[in-house]
């Protein structure tokens, strides 16, 4: 049995989870929003979970792919 690791004088009831991760992501990505038409949502989310991602990596990588292919091909 693996020994137990605790924290002595710790305060891990303050942990806040959320706060934490909103200050992560605010720090490492910016944030953009896109208006679709209904109904478009949900056919690029079953794109994406067809092809084990996110909506949000489709949009990038379909964005970064046609930013690549003009500075190929001016």
């Amino acid at each position: 049995m693996a020994p137990y690791i605790t924290l002595q004088g710790a305060d891990c009831m303050g942990f806040d989870q959320i706060k934490y991760a909103d200050a992560y992501n605010k720090e490492r990505y910016d944030q953009l929003t896109v208006r679709i038409p209904k109904g478009r949502k949900q056919v690029w989310k079953k794109y994406a979970d067809k092809h084990g991602m996110s909506v949000s990596a489709l949009v990038n990588q379909c964005v970064e792919n046609e930013i690549e292919n003009e500075n190929e091909n001016p």
